[in-house]
């Protein structure tokens, strides 16, 4: 075997294994999320991973029937050494696990579920990006078409997970400076429109404009608002 087709055997065997990690980051992430579209996008982002993964292994097998007996041998060989090398590293990771735990800096449930598959998504990004550049090096135009779909999976992946993030954000910052805003005055939300729009005739122009500001991040009353727009314009309401 070539020492070409080595190297890309090897950077096969580093995406097989962050997609192994990626899967078993999303099957745990799912465990913890009930989310119905959630979790819908979970399952399809696990579904593409899984066929990626056949791909990946497909590559490999392919490429694998080009060694020589001797090197098939001693691959055969340190297969042990290699299965427990990964098992090392799982423990490892485990164990860290358990320390930051134990330390209190570790999340728990949905959120650590999270930032585990985060990550995941987050390296299967940095190993498919090498291996399509090795294979492109090697015009292995197969597997740099596997590489480059798993890419942009993992990149589409990110960006939604971004876009969520950046929504959750503003949807708390505007509950945030809803709460912030009193009520014009007690009993304001239990009054319908015709009785806010009567008592605007008579309140204060520093009522009105809470009145106005308070609809528009609530109730959104057209009727309201247009009563409290002429009375701030000084046309009555």
């Amino acid at each position: 075997m070539t020492q070409a087709n080595e190297r890309m055997l090897e950077h096969l065997s580093r995406a097989r294994d962050a997609d192994d990690e990626l899967a078993a980051a999303l099957r745990a992430r799912l465990r913890e999320e009930d989310e119905p579209g959630l979790r819908s996008r979970l399952l399809r982002r696990l579904r593409e991973v899984e066929a990626t993964r056949a791909a990946v292994e497909s590559r490999r097998a392919a490429l694998s029937t080009r060694r020589s007996p001797a090197e098939l041998g001693l691959s055969l060989a340190t297969l042990p050494w290699r299965l427990g090398a990964a098992a090392a590293r799982n423990a490892v990771g485990g164990a860290l696990s358990l320390v930051l735990g134990a330390l209190g800096l570790d999340g728990g449930g949905a959120d650590e579920a999270a930032l585990r598959e985060r990550a995941a998504e987050e390296r299967s990004l940095a190993v498919f990006a090498a291996l399509a550049r090795v294979a492109r090096m090697q015009g292995d135009d197969l597997t740099e078409a596997v590489a480059g779909r798993a890419g942009a999976s993992a990149e589409r992946t990110l960006a939604e997970e971004r876009a969520a993030e950046g929504s959750a954000a503003e949807a708390a910052v505007r509950s945030g400076a809803e709460a912030a805003v009193p009520e014009p005055w007690e009993g304001y939300r239990r009054m319908n429109a015709r009785e806010v729009v009567s008592r605007l005739r008579r309140e204060s122009d520093e009522a009105v404009a809470a009145a106005e500001r308070y609809e528009r991040l609530h109730g959104k009353r057209r009727t309201v608002l247009r009563a409290a727009e002429r009375r701030l314009r000084g046309g009555g309401a």
